[in-house]
């Protein structure tokens, strides 16, 4: 199914990408960090770019060194 924008030219294919959409671009709506000036349009990104950039946190290869920065990275090295 397709869910266009009524503000613009955008056509999201869920209904939660559209609401995400219309905060972001059309409402303005930020996620601020706390404890540097990004600013993600979607909670889920300011929680992923709290625990990379401020946590440490890592996701460590059982084969080498390698450490990726999310669990999707290190499934690529992996496969």
């Amino acid at each position: 199914m397709r869910y266009p924008c009524s503000q613009c030219e955008y056509v999201a294919t869920t209904a939660s990408a559209l609401k995400t959409h219309v905060k972001s671009k059309h409402e303005g709506v930020r996620y601020p960090c706390s404890q540097c000036n990004y600013a993600a349009t979607r909670e889920t990104d300011l929680k992923r770019h709290v625990e990379i950039k401020h946590e440490g946190v890592r996701y460590p290869c059982s084969e080498c060194e390698y450490l990726g920065t999310t669990a999707q990275n290190l499934k690529r090295h992996v496969e």
